[in-house]
């Protein structure tokens, strides 16, 4: 029964560090995306869209959480 609490607990600590990279590791980029635009030839618009897809895509998944978490189990 030990060896199932540590890999629960063991998952519990990769997704709240998962969680912890993504809203990180988004907004890392903000200060070089004006030399990523001009090394690229993009638009304001298309360089903005690296930081704000991942956004909408981590508040989607906070809004469905509850039901992801039904899915898979809670610990």
């Amino acid at each position: 029964m030990k060896k199932f609490s540590n890999s629960k607990n063991s998952l519990t600590a990769i997704g709240i560090l998962s969680i912890s990279l993504i809203t990180t590791s988004t907004y890392a980029i903000n200060g070089t995306l004006p030399m990523i635009r001009s090394e690229l030839n993009l638009a304001q618009a298309q360089v903005e869209t690296l930081v704000t897809v991942p956004s909408f895509a981590l508040a989607l998944l906070v809004l469905f959480s509850s039901l992801i978490s039904t899915k898979i189990g809670e610990s």
